[in-house]
């Protein structure tokens, strides 16, 4: 579904922008039901910024006027694929930075 894959790429936009914390799922795979390690990576990245209330109205803006996060401003890289090692300084520094948030 197209307009699933969209939505949820909006969405993983909004807490990327909203939080520094990169997210490595891609819709296609979180909407298929594959990769569930990063699909929950990428729901704890949410919970922790609704838990922290985190204001997303300038992140959603972002979005809508089709912005996208850059990587090299986050604390990792978005889109994954990496090797094993990237994959763990990632996800360390994702975890790092979300006790920041």
């Amino acid at each position: 579904n197209r307009s699933s894959d969209l939505f949820l790429q909006k969405a993983i936009d909004v807490v990327v922008f909203s939080t520094g914390v990169p997210v490595s799922c891609r819709p296609s795979k979180v909407v298929s039901g594959q990769e569930p390690e990063k699909t929950n990576e990428f729901l704890q990245t949410l919970a922790a910024a609704i838990l922290k209330k985190k204001d997303s109205r300038e992140a959603v803006g972002r979005v809508l006027n089709g912005e996208k996060p850059d990587p090299g401003n986050l604390a990792g890289s978005i889109g994954g694929g990496g090797e094993q090692k990237n994959k763990e300084s990632s996800s360390s520094k994702r975890k790092e930075k979300e006790r920041e948030i």
